[in-house]
């Protein structure tokens, strides 16, 4: 009894071997028609899995620096050294200010990296389980601009449902954080991956997108204003409110100083005479000692915010 018993299995496993071939077969002539794909290797497993394909860009190769950060012919930002650079090297000893309108002129390696992902490259909003509250970056955002009394969502403790914000592109009054407000990157997503955020680490490029550090980084905006604004520079769009203009250029320069982040020479040729048609003072374009330093000191006591993304947002 046991003999045909051990040989039914035996057919059995070769009945399904031949199947699956057969199959398997199949597959492969029906890949190779629908993608042209005509080499198949068969051995061991991969130690890897092989890279995501990835739409290609070519960054910016001839642009502007602000020259804040020039030491030893390199441009350096907080994000790329931690120990940020040596103050007394940049800045003079007694605390002098440096010209955010000083620029040089640069030409980038030319490469080619992955275009940009919002979600991929920057994640969302995160939720810093150190702060004491619940809140996530937007609803933070929310809660330091507010000018009224603050009203969550009944549903959710975490969330802002209402309250009074001012927006300074449009100078609108806003008072339902749900429908009305967007919170704007002052020096948007898409603007800081193409002009030097390519390089980052994505715990870098996630701690700029959920960035505290430093109040207009991050602007709880009317939402229409901020789709008006979109990804552009000052070249290509200036809020509507005049008597914010100049802040919002200053702004735009600090921020891009910060992080040292490139200008193309439009938007550097642009920014100047803006400053000058709106009859900026030029003597608030500046940065100081005291100002990079608490700007590598929030840095450095958040730069692990993004660390392991996922958990942030339990």
């Amino acid at each position: 009894m046991k003999k045909p018993m051990m040989i039914n299995s035996i057919l059995a496993v070769v009945l399904a071997s031949n199947l699956a071939g057969h199959f398997a077969y199949a597959q492969l002539q029906e890949g190779s028609g629908l993608t042209g794909s005509t080499d198949v290797v068969i051995g061991a497993a991969p130690t890897a899995l092989p890279e995501e394909a990835f739409e290609p860009y070519t960054p910016r190769n001839k642009v502007y620096y602000i020259k804040i950060h020039k030491i030893a012919d390199k441009v350096i930002s907080i994000v790329s050294s931690m120990n940020m650079f040596l103050m007394d090297n940049l800045i003079g000893k007694n605390n002098e200010a440096m010209s955010l309108l000083d620029f040089e002129y640069r030409e980038n390696p030319e490469i080619t990296v992955e275009a940009y992902d919002r979600i991929k490259h920057f994640g969302g909003w995160v939720k810093n389980k150190k702060s004491g509250d619940c809140f996530n970056t937007r609803n933070k955002v929310l809660v330091r601009e507010n000018t009224g009394t603050i009203v969550l969502k009944e549903d959710n403790k975490c969330s802002v449902a209402h309250g009074e914000w001012l927006d300074p592109y449009s100078g609108i009054t806003m008072t339902d954080a749900q429908a009305e407000i967007q919170i704007d990157h002052m020096v948007p997503l898409r603007e800081a991956y193409v002009s030097g955020a390519y390089k980052w680490t994505f715990k870098e490029r996630c701690l700029y997108g959920n960035y505290l550090g430093y109040k207009n980084h991050l602007v709880a905006a009317y939402g229409e204003e901020n789709n008006e604004k979109s990804a552009k520079t000052p070249e290509d769009y200036m809020p509507p409110n005049q008597a914010y203009r100049c802040e919002y250029l200053k702004d735009w320069l600090k921020i891009k100083s910060f992080w040292g982040l490139s200008l193309v020479p439009e938007e550097m040729k642009a920014i100047k005479e803006l400053v000058a048609e709106n009859h900026c003072d030029t003597s608030v374009f500046s940065v100081t000692k005291t100002e990079l330093q608490e700007q590598e000191n929030f840095f450095k006591a958040n730069a692990e915010l993004c660390r392991i993304y996922e958990q942030n947002q339990k």
